[in-house]
């Protein structure tokens, strides 16, 4: 998601924890195995917590991470470009 931070008024990218599979019941994520997705959050939030730490020009800036609607969300950088699929199409 592409996103304002209404503190700062820096536009921020949101991604948003929804494997395959996965359905929405109303804001909330569920996972077809749920067992499998808690394992995974786990996993991501561990990530989130070492990303938030890392400062390095080639890997994009994670500001903070938060969960919400039984899934995990990383708060990043905004950076315009091109996606890495459509550098790999062309």
């Amino acid at each position: 998601y592409e996103c304002q931070n209404v503190s700062t008024q820096e536009t921020v990218a949101i991604k948003e924890l929804f494997p395959v599979g996965a359905q929405r019941d109303k804001n909330f994520v569920v996972a077809q195995n749920n067992e499998f997705f808690e394992e995974t959050k786990i996993g991501c939030r561990e990530l989130a917590k070492l990303l938030v730490t890392l400062r390095h020009s080639g890997i994009v800036r994670v500001l903070g991470y938060f969960e919400e609607n039984n899934t995990l969300y990383l708060v990043m950088s905004f950076l315009q470009g091109d996606t890495l699929q459509h550098l790999i199409e062309r």
